[in-house]
Order: C-alpha cells, then sequence, then structure tokens
C-alpha cells in the first residue's frame, strides 16, 4: 500500500533494513512496486539534501527516504509490513517531484 514501509529481503537489507512503497495503491494489481530504500540517517553525518531524502521514524530510530535511489522491485521481493508512513506524504511526494522536475 502507498506509504507503507517494509522490511528489505534483498541483499542491500544491512545497508537499506526498510523500503518504502510509493506506488499509488490503485496499481496494486500489477506484480511489482515503486520503492525507496531508507537508510539510518545517522549514518550520514549532516550531509542530507531534506527535500529530496524526507527522514522516517521507523521502530523508533530515524531513516533518511534515499529518493535518488527510486527503483522497481517484484511484489514477492517485500518483507513483512512495519509501520505506514502516511502522515509524511506531503514530505514524500515532495521528494519525488524534486528528483524528476527540481522543483
Amino acid at each position: 500500500m502507498q506509504f507503507d514501509v517494509y522490511k528489505n529481503r534483498s541483499a542491500a537489507k544491512e545497508r537499506f533494513p526498510y523500503l518504502l512503497d510509493v506506488q499509488v495503491g490503485l496499481l496494486d494489481a500489477l506484480e511489482t512496486r515503486v520503492v525507496i530504500p531508507l537508510a539510518l540517517k545517522e549514518s550520514f553525518e549532516g550531509k542530507i539534501l531534506s527535500v529530496l531524502s524526507p527522514v522516517l521514524e521507523v521502530k523508533g530510530k530515524e531513516y533518511v527516504a534515499l529518493t535518488s535511489q527510486l527503483a522497481g522491485v517484484a511484489k514477492r521481493d517485500l518483507g513483512s509490513y512495519v509501520v505506514s508512513a502516511a502522515q509524511k506524504r506531503q514530505e514524500i511526494i515532495a521528494a519525488i517531484d524534486f528528483l524528476f522536475t527540481g522543483v
């Protein structure tokens, strides 16, 4: 579901433990999802472009949404549901807009 956070089941799960689903629910019938990987904020040492990389809280820790690494994955490759990030909807959409349009 759009703006839900899932565990990352891929080999990259050490660097990106979670994936943020940004695909609209209208397309749930597709076998793929568009996701943004999440990485621990503490690993960035203040080098975050906030308009492109909103910060989300997952299980009490802050994670950076790496919008520039937007990717498509098979639904079967998503791990279990963790939390909804719908409360950050505006920031997430703004980051995607910035990635594609620069505004």
